[in-house]
């Protein structure tokens, strides 16, 4: 029996389909990854959290097959919003405590 998510518009990405994706499309989500955060770390870190979730089985929606660059642009500008949103929490803090 097959243990993949039955997927209506094409075949579910496999692992090994990750390499291809990221020479694809790292350029790319690393430029706006870095207009969101302003900085290379968090452009990086951003981007591979994405890949990484993708790993480890943090499934795309069924339209991926389609369009696999929107999904992965999608990912990273919440990814890269989520960082900023925690470096802007962190200053407050900071603010708060000094």
């Amino acid at each position: 029996m097959n243990n993949e998510p039955n997927r209506k518009h094409g075949r579910v990405p496999l692992k090994h389909d990750l390499e291809v994706l990221h020479r694809r499309y790292y350029p790319f989500l690393y430029k706006k990854a870095r207009a969101i955060t302003g900085d290379h770390e968090g452009a990086e870190y951003a981007v591979h959290n994405v890949y990484l979730g993708f790993l480890e089985g943090n499934l795309p929606p069924e339209d991926f097959a389609r369009n696999p660059r929107a999904w992965f642009v999608r990912a990273v500008r919440q990814e890269a919003h989520l960082i900023v949103e925690a470096k802007l929490h962190a200053e407050v803090a900071a603010l708060e405590l000094g």
